[in-house]
């Protein structure tokens, strides 16, 4: 699983010009915005589940 993990973000890091082109700078700036609220809500979720785990 992990070496395909790999080869998944090699390609996409291979091919990230063309990706760009094909989704222009707006599409890049969406795209970051949704993988950063993705971040903080997974981030919100792992110290609830500390915090809940601590208190038991």
């Amino acid at each position: 699983m992990v070496l395909l993990v790999i080869g998944i973000t090699c390609v996409t890091l291979l091919l990230a010009n063309n990706i760009q082109k094909a989704i222009g700078s707006y599409g890049i700036t969406v795209i970051s915005k949704v993988m950063g609220l993705i971040l903080a809500a997974y981030a919100v979720q792992s110290i609830l589940s500390g915090i809940a785990d601590y208190f038991k």
